[in-house]
């Protein structure tokens, strides 16, 4: 399987100075905005609205961001059937992409005064994997077996190469976009790659009795390159069962399905390469010398894998010749020894640190109906609803760590606290703090509630820079969906609906817009 994707001009996105709809938008209603699109002055200079300005036009023809990435994806695989009972089988699988990203600044940018600039970026990545897998079946009276045991080997590698024009140095003649064209002594290059390769061996087999009652049973072993050397091992095994009551009780014939499942598992799961011991990298330079530094980020060289054990029940129903379908499922998911990143005092000398985090524990429902109103021989016509209901705590935290910042932005912050009934703290993903405008708090004053705005300012008083208070929860209190197919023959017509109940969101174009 063949791919490539290419586009001629990207536009920057996010908080970027680059980024022509955040220039559109901050563009003051009395200015036409039409009057910037010969934005073209001559030589180095752009129309713009005033000095630290950028012109949205601009950023949309005057910078092109290409780009092109090719992927294969493929696999071969033989099978060797010694006996009714016993096969053998091997297998290859490659999935390798490159690519390509390119960019051409014109001269008038803000950021690049001198002749515009230029950059571009190759990749290569490729994984492959070889498996080799023995399988045994038979039947023994109301007995059958299914046995596999095999092993894989994984391989992967990913390098990158970038050359580009430090900010503001320019190019030696503008508009031509070559590495050629950047003086030796303003020409950023930096490459990077790394190798991961995991080992394992694995064994699965079910064993079923009567087609009443099914025992699926699972081990696992992976031994990762990315780990150290004493924690490089880690087993992780599973098992589930699951009864037909309809085949184990005359439920009558409506019923074509009423199974009961049950199961626990566990999961296992390394870290990315090199995230073990602290490299040098090229700080650039500083006149005539030539400087090293070292990450903010304090690695660990001690790191634990990663175990996640899932608990779960559920139920499958199918009545009226499968027209009428039901699943439901309830489940517990502990996840233990997360790798996580979490800040560090300045004073260390680094920003963060990588830990081992202590113990989340997610929990949940998921709920299908599903049902078939008409059903010929040229005509279906299917409809299914699901509610998704999860809620995911942080109960422990590894010792001397008070909590985990997963992002900060502006005034916001998403900060997880282990669960800690005594001092208010819920433990629930997704929380959200921010410092808050300080407002009036007397009940009998005429400016209760109104922000307090300190002595010679227009401006509201905030929180101090250290006090922020919980606002809200990204993330949902539940998820419904609702999907119908309409299938005549070969032709079908679907439509899908979704829903998302509660949390908050944080818009940061609605801050600009607001603050100035």
């Amino acid at each position: 399987n063949y791919t490539q994707n290419w586009a001629d001009n990207r536009p920057a996105t996010q908080e970027r100075g680059a980024n022509p709809l955040q220039w559109a938008a901050w563009t003051p209603p009395n200015v036409d905005i039409r009057q910037l699109k010969a934005y073209k002055l001559g030589g180095n200079e752009v129309l713009t609205i005033g000095e630290g300005w950028e012109n949205p036009y601009f950023l949309v023809y005057g910078i092109n961001n290409r780009f092109k990435r090719n992927r294969l994806i493929g696999n071969v695989s033989a099978t060797w059937e010694v006996t009714p009972q016993l096969s053998f089988m091997g297998r290859y699988a490659l999935n390798k992409s490159d690519e390509v990203r390119e960019t051409k600044m014109d001269p008038g940018f803000s950021g690049e005064p001198n002749n515009g600039a230029y950059g571009i970026v190759t990749s290569e990545s490729a994984e492959t994997n070889a498996d080799v897998l023995a399988t045994y079946k038979n039947n023994w009276n109301d007995f059958s077996l299914t046995a596999s045991a095999g092993g894989n080997v994984l391989y992967a590698n990913w390098s990158h190469i970038s050359n580009s024009s430090k900010p503001g140095s320019g190019l030696i003649i503008p508009y031509l976009y070559t590495v050629q064209n950047i003086e030796n002594t303003s020409l950023n290059y930096s490459n990077a790659r790394y190798e991961r390769a995991i080992h394992s061996v694995y064994a699965m087999g079910n064993l079923g009795w009567k087609d009443m009652v099914y025992l699926d049973l699972t081990a696992r072993n992976d031994w990762a390159s990315t780990l150290p050397s004493e924690n490089r091992s880690y087993f992780y095994p599973s098992s589930s069962l699951s009864f037909i009551v309809n085949n184990m009780f005359d439920l009558g014939k409506r019923i074509n399905l009423f199974k009961i499942r049950g199961g626990i598992a566990q999961v296992g799961n390394d870290t990315s390469p090199y995230s073990l011991y602290a490299t040098y990298f090229d700080a650039g330079q500083w006149g005539e010398a030539i400087r090293l530094g070292k990450p903010g980020n304090l690695l660990n060289p001690v790191l634990l894998p990663e175990e996640a054990t899932s608990y779960e029940v559920g139920v499958d129903l199918r009545m009226f010749n499968n027209r009428l379908r039901f699943e439901g499922t309830y489940y517990k998911e502990d996840n233990r020894n997360q790798i996580l990143s979490v800040p560090l005092a300045g004073s260390t000398g680094f920003n963060s640190i990588k830990i081992n985090a202590g113990l989340l524990q997610s929990k949940g429902v998921e709920l299908m109906l599903g049902f078939t109103p008409i059903q010929t021989n040229d005509w279906t016509w299917d409809i299914n609803a699901n509610f998704t209901k999860n809620r995911t705590h942080l109960l422990e935290l590894s010792e001397g760590t008070d909590f985990v910042e997963f992002w900060s932005e502006a005034r916001v912050k998403n900060i997880a606290y282990a669960k800690n009934e005594e001092l208010g703290r819920d433990g629930l993903i997704g929380n959200l703090y921010s410092r808050k405008i300080l407002r009036v708090t007397d009940k009998n004053s005429k400016y209760y509630n109104y922000p307090l705005l300190p002595e010679n300012s227009e401006d509201a008083e905030w929180q101090s820079e250290d006090e922020y208070s919980k606002v809200g929860n990204y993330n949902p209190s539940f998820i419904m969906g609702f999907q119908t197919t309409l299938s005549y023959k070969n032709f079908s017509l679907s439509m899908t609906f979704d829903w998302r109940s509660g949390g908050q969101y944080v818009s940061q174009t609605w801050r600009y817009l607001t603050e100035g």
